[in-house]
């Protein structure tokens, strides 16, 4: 049996559909040593994140990104909100110490819009 990994999604636009398709399938395609579970989304409002959780297949939802950040049950916080979004919940799951982040954007942002990425880094020309 594999060990779970309970995943909190915020955001369910377009970004937040295909990250919790991937997570749903993700078991069919690698072996992995752990189970994706679903375990909350969050969005905007109440109801925008209860329509998603159930279309997505998550066990619970929630109105407000920080009590998923916050919530003991969640093991990976996957951010796929607006990227003007990307930094505020980023820096508050950074807070708690024992969670993962994946973030939709891979490219690097620049330095002036968000200082705090390079802040143990050294600067990149």
């Amino acid at each position: 049996m594999k060990k779970p990994i309970r995943i909190g999604l915020v955001g369910s636009g377009f970004m937040g559909r295909t990250h919790a398709l991937g997570f749903r399938s993700v078991g069919a395609v690698f072996d992995l040593p752990l189970e994706p579970v679903l375990e909350l989304l969050a969005d905007a409002t109440e109801d925008l994140a209860a329509t998603a959780a159930a279309r997505y297949g998550f066990a619970r939802s929630s109105g407000d990104w920080g009590a998923l950040v916050l919530d003991p049950l969640v093991d990976v916080v996957d951010i796929t909100a607006p990227n003007k979004l990307h930094a505020p919940i980023a820096l508050a799951a950074l807070a708690v110490a024992s969670r993962s982040i994946a973030r939709s954007r891979w490219r690097r942002p620049p330095r002036r819009r968000w200082p705090w990425c390079w802040r143990r880094n050294a600067p990149v020309s």
